[in-house]
């Protein structure tokens, strides 16, 4: 192709036809700059189907991430709500079931883990530009940095209250064999600063439970936005 183009050129300019050559010459050098801005456009619109296909993965990614958390607000939930409700029992020593043991684990609660490792991932590689919906931004942004982070230090706080319960009275060599005896536990019920803890922590985790339900409703919120922005992309 380039020889035949160079041939035509010679003719033109051993035949001394001018105007003729720079006719030509003006529509070779459209040619090759038409030439460049369509490489370009199609190097362009690979990128952009390979940014839209990253895009696409990421969303899918942080899907299952939320489908995990889910699954870990609602197991956290339950078990909550079913101890706090028997926790009130322990406010009352007439009906208290003396077991030391099922208080200590009544107190304990789970760690809570939120995967977050597909959202941190597709904001590294910045994929995550690519929305365009304000809703989805924003959805994100409250449930990673806001929704998280408020649950979390909520529930840390009521962990570090279950410590020191289970340490100023739980564990204080009152127990025979995992079991409190009943004078032992009747007396620390007529406490002021044992009943003190026991209804800060009964508190602190209907707080706890208050913001965790909250953030179930974020997790379903965020999922189905997803959702309805992977039907408009794929």
């Amino acid at each position: 192709m380039i020889k035949f183009f160079r041939k035509i050129r010679y003719d033109l300019m051993e035949n001394n036809k001018t105007v003729r050559y720079l006719k030509y010459a003006i529509g070779e050098i459209i040619l090759v700059v038409l030439g460049i801005l369509i490489a370009l456009q199609i190097n362009n619109w690979n990128e952009q189907r390979k940014l839209k296909t990253q895009y696409i993965s990421d969303l899918k990614t942080i899907k299952e991430n939320l489908e995990k958390d889910a699954r870990t607000i609602a197991r956290n939930l339950k078990n909550g709500n079913r101890n706090a409700k028997e926790f009130k029992a322990y406010f009352n020593a007439d009906s208290l079931v003396i077991n030391g043991s099922s208080i200590i684990i009544k107190i304990g609660q789970p760690a809570l883990f939120f995967d977050d490792s597909g959202y941190k991932t597709a904001k590294s590689k910045n994929t995550l530009n690519l929305i365009q919906n304000d809703s989805l931004k924003n959805l994100f942004h409250d449930y990673y940095f806001r929704q998280i982070g408020l649950v979390n230090l909520y529930a840390n706080q009521l962990e570090q209250l279950g410590k020191e319960l289970k340490r100023y009275y739980l564990e204080s060599g009152h127990q025979t064999e995992g079991v409190l005896k009943k004078d032992i536990m009747k007396k620390l019920m007529q406490q002021g600063p044992f009943l003190d803890y026991l209804e800060m922590y009964n508190n602190q985790r209907e707080l706890t439970l208050e913001w965790l339900k909250m953030m179930e409703e974020f997790n379903s919120n965020l999922t189905k936005t997803i959702d309805i922005e992977l039907g408009q992309i794929e």
